[in-house]
């Protein structure tokens, strides 16, 4: 099967990153805890993610996951805007990050 985005993205403060290289291993904030799956975003969905639930002076770390390595627990499913957005379904794990941008203050 030929997916449309190689990579998907997950927003971590700089806490959440710090907790995420310690544990190994993320299971979600609160918002992802009460919804049961982690929010991640596309390329393309990364900026209007960031403008909606940080702090613009925020520094935060954007790690990406290559969708082939998630498909098992990954579901694209209509969110904001009526866009599909992916949320996986399961714990994020340190040894599967792709990629690593800091941005913001740092």
């Amino acid at each position: 099967m030929i997916f449309k985005n190689k990579y998907v993205y997950r927003i971590l403060t700089l806490s959440e990153w710090e907790n995420f290289k310690t544990k190994r291993k993320f299971q979600g904030n609160s918002i992802d805890l009460n919804s049961g799956f982690i929010h991640l975003s596309t390329k393309g969905q990364i900026m209007e993610t960031r403008k909606k639930y940080f702090k613009v002076d925020e520094t935060l770390v954007i790690v990406g996951f290559k969708v082939l390595e998630m498909k098992k627990f990954l579901k694209w499913e209509v969110s904001r805007n009526e866009k599909k957005f992916p949320h996986f379904y399961g714990s994020l794990y340190l040894k599967n990050v792709s990629t690593i941008k800091f941005v913001g203050n740092s």
